[in-house]
């Protein structure tokens, strides 16, 4: 065998082919954590201890070491727990909210002051007027969101859960259309070597999900072709056999194209389309509904008709070449396409056409010229495209770009109708979708106890209820919030708007982090969370990888820190529940696991400790039982949806017939010749960062070296029509707000668009954030927070002028804030945390 350079490289450095390991010296010991930020890796980590303290961060073995991983942010976690500015004791604000000034008081003082409200809000306002805000900062069983203690605790008070609608509309319109099978669900990534084609849509996986990368790069030494399709170049671009440079917000038109291609050459998978999807059901043009058995003649008082037997599934009619009608199960080899004149139960008849020629009239709409002029792609790109897809097995895995557009939910949707066209779903090397795996069998009860649940809210409608004191009409005073693992106010889009229509409508907010964060700052009381490195937990979100996982708990808490799970204990015993939080860690670790699902799989509790990583995916990893199995009412995909619902009903109008089958509709700013982009003419939109988990690791001193400051990435078209050079400091502006940052000038983005790292805070900024650019118009379907949805204008930063007044912006506090330093003293200066602690080998 010939050795290249690229098949060196793959086999010395990839992350998955080496385990560096520990040589232990007197006084150390080794914990298995494992990493939990919001990039959801779960990647495992061993965690040396020296004398109580941690020393280094490494890669901990799995059980397959194609699972092996660490990336740059989870070795530095040792200077989050030893952060400086870590928040170390309960801390009450004595200024203005967002002015930084804060007063060390004792936990009774704390949790008198938070229970007290608690008690005084419901009394007055009823148990819904204090809402809790779990977000992904760490999603676990016990210590987490998921739903944690604390989420148990907000069920049996009957609280207000508001979800922070984000990254949501893609798994929505996954779950409209195949049902909901966990977040994101998919083949694992093992599997993308079996594929002919990898297509990566949106998704800059070699910095949004390192972990992965390495599963996309075995599938091309195998022989699979890599195309990323994307508005920016990046890194993964630059590594793929193909790179389509698109429109930033053209998904859906250009998976329409492809269709449209696809069906008109005649290479549809017609077998699937008739035996897993809804192609050859009857559409009714007066409803628009599916035709029942029960509207045809005869068939509404028979029972033993199987469209009246759920039994027997979805009661649809299909049609065959002689015109028989009948249930689907009951009507063999039924036609994909027609239109019929159908007699109905009461003698009256109604048009009637199969929902693949309602599809295939719709993708007539959108032949590879029109997909061309939407998304910048050559004609002659979108038919290559769709021959290479139809020509074996593609598996297109889409990042949370698309998604990011008040058209997010279409993109979504036109990606699956394109697997419902092709077959390619859930087979061998044939796949779509983001791949998120959540493991969803644990005991379901253990959040609820007593049967209550908290009543469902989401963040991007909480202003509206706030300032209006309603929701869907009916009076709905939201008084009081509490935030755990998670920043809302520094990941929201229009911080500015966050500010002035929740946080200065509430009576009280209490936040529980590590660090004084944009949502800290805002706070009435801020609570000291330990770093998960000083919990032990249960690790159900594995994400792109097969494993249940146990974190051991590394050292204690820190100064007076404490897990989210102690403080809803010390919570609960204040409100007199003390009774559904008296069991040790252990005993509810045991609850947690004793579920129908693990006990027929014959894992225990006993179990998980024990090996620490137990693989519950199946082998080989294929999504859906391997049988394209679907979990909606008939088991099938539904590219066509006769009634549409929204991911939540704030009494929104719902565009039914806009929604009924894939479709573009442009997104609501960022696209040419909307009001807002005559305006301010530039797309803003973000990357995740390598350095960053959404506002995680922003101030790591390692990952600064790296990443010193908020930069904003531009072609050298644009940076020449407004006099800028690489290098300067920059300001972009709209209505809303601005941002301050460095300039990138690079011909890897596309004239028109801007890009920038999503993640820093306002307080690392010369000035505004670029959270406050963000648009918070939604999509009445998705309703996600659109964070690509959005024009600017940008021009030279002159420090001597603010253009924006608003006195919002006065919020920001000073680094130092008022609490003890002196214990900083006491922790590993930082040239004592490097490698000299352990020496590493490779094995």
């Amino acid at each position: 065998m010939t050795t290249t350079k690229r098949s060196f490289l793959s086999e010395a450095t990839r992350p998955n082919n080496f385990v560096a390991k520990t040589v232990l010296h007197p006084g150390e010991e080794v914990f298995r954590s494992v990493c939990r930020p919001g990039c959801f890796g779960a990647c495992p980590h061993h965690v040396t201890v020296r004398d109580g303290r941690i020393v280094q961060s490494l890669p901990a073995p799995m059980p397959d070491k194609s699972f092996n991983r660490i990336c740059l942010r989870g070795i530095t976690n040792l200077q989050r727990v030893y952060d400086p500015n870590r928040v170390k004791y309960p801390m009450k604000r004595v200024g203005k909210r967002g002015e930084g000034k804060f007063q060390r008081i004792s936990w009774d003082e704390a949790l008198d002051m938070i229970t007290d409200n608690w008690k005084k809000t419901q009394a007055e306002y009823g148990d819904t007027a204090v809402g809790m805000i779990g977000a992904s900062g760490n999603q676990t069983p016990l210590n987490g969101s998921f739903p944690g203690l604390m989420g148990r605790l907000g069920n049996i008070l009957g609280f207000t859960s508001i979800n922070h609608s984000v990254d949501a509309a893609a798994n929505y319109a996954m779950n409209a259309m195949i049902g909901f099978n966990g977040l994101g669900t998919g083949n694992g990534p093992t599997d993308l070597v079996n594929a002919d084609t990898v297509i990566l849509l949106g998704f800059n996986v070699s910095e949004a999900a390192i972990h992965y990368y390495h599963f996309v790069q075995d599938a091309q030494d195998a022989g699979a072709k890599i195309i990323v399709i994307d508005p920016a170049f990046t890194h993964a671009a630059a590594q793929a056999d193909q790179y389509i440079p698109c429109r930033p917000g053209s998904d859906p038109a250009l998976m329409l194209a492809i269709i449209h291609c696809i069906l008109r050459d005649g290479n549809e998978n017609r077998p699937f389309l008739q035996e897993k999807t809804v192609a050859p059901y009857l559409v009714r043009s007066d409803t628009e509904e599916f035709l029942r058995v029960s509207d045809l003649p005869g068939r509404d008082s028979d029972p033993g008709d199987p469209g009246d037997s759920d039994v027997e599934g979805f009661p649809a009619v299909v049609r065959t070449t002689d015109g028989t009608m009948g249930h689907v199960n009951a009507v063999s080899n039924p036609l994909m396409e027609g239109r019929w004149e159908v007699e109905l139960a009461d003698g009256s008849t109604v048009e009637c056409a199969t929902a693949f020629q309602l599809l295939r009239e719709r993708v007539d709409e959108y032949p590879p010229s029109v997909g061309a002029e939407i998304s910048d792609v050559p004609e002659e790109t979108i038919e290559e495209l769709a021959a290479r897809i139809v020509s074996g097995p593609t598996t297109i895995r889409t990042g949370w770009g698309s998604q990011a557009f008040n058209n997010g939910t279409m993109a979504a949707r036109c990606v699956l109708t394109l697997a419902a066209v092709t077959g390619y779903i859930g087979q061998p090397g044939a796949d779509v979708g983001s791949q998120f795996e959540v493991f969803l069998g644990l005991n379901q009860g253990f959040a609820t106890p007593t049967d209550r649940r908290m009543a469902p809210m989401e963040s991007i409608v909480l202003g509206d209820v706030l300032t209006s004191g309603k929701f869907k009409g009916e009076e709905y005073p939201l008084k009081s919030l509490y935030i755990y693992c998670g920043n809302p106010a520094g990941t929201s889009v229009d911080e500015n708007q966050f500010k002035r229509e929740i946080v200065d409508n509430l009576d009280f907010i209490c936040t529980a982090d590590q660090v004084m964060n944009e949502t800290a700052l805002l706070s009435d009381l801020v609570l000291p969370a330990a770093h998960f490195y000083e919990s032990e937990d249960i690790i159900p979100i594995p994400a792109t990888h097969p494993y249940l996982q146990y974190s051991e708990r590394a050292i204690d808490p820190l100064f007076e820190c404490k897990p989210d799970g102690t403080i809803a204990r010390m919570l609960a015993k204040k409100m007199g529940l003390e009774e559904y939080f008296n069991q040790p860690d252990d005993e509810y670790f045991r609850e947690l696991m004793d579920s129908p699902e693990l006990r027929e799989r014959g894992i225990t509790w006993d179990d998980l400790k024990e090996k620490r990583a137990i693989r519950i995916a199946a082998e080989p990893w294929i999504a859906y039982g391997g049988n394209q199995t679907f979990n909606t009412p008939n088991g099938r995909m539904q590219f066509y949806e006769e009634s549409p619902s929204p991911r939540f009903d704030y009494g929104q109008k719902i565009p039914v017939k806009r929604e009924q089958l894939p479709s573009f509709y442009s997104p609501t700013e960022a696209w040419p010749g909307t009001q807002a982009q005559k305006k301010y003419p530039f797309v803003v939109i973000s990357e995740r960062s390598r350095y960053h988990a959404h506002s995680q690791f922003t101030r790591v001193p390692w990952l600064k070296e790296l990443d010193a400051e908020p930069i904003l990435k531009m072609s050298p078209k644009d940076a020449a029509s407004r006099g800028i050079a690489d290098g300067d400091h920059i300001e972009v502006f709209n209505d809303r707000g601005h941002a301050v940052a460095k300039a990138v000038i690079t011909e890897g983005i596309r004239p028109g668009m801007l890009m920038y790292p999503k993640g820093w805070q306002s307080r690392q900024y010369k000035a505004g954030s670029f959270s406050e650019v963000n648009s918070s118009e939604i999509d009445p379907m998705g309703v996600n927070q659109s964070f690509f949805d959005a024009t600017v204008d940008m021009r030279k930063w002159d420090e001597t002028v603010d253009s924006i007044t608003d006195e919002t912006l006065d919020w920001s506090a000073d680094e130092t804030l008022d609490w003890p330093a002196s214990e900083a003293a006491d922790w590993p200066a930082s040239e004592t945390l490097d490698r000299t602690s352990s020496r590493m080998k490779e094995v």
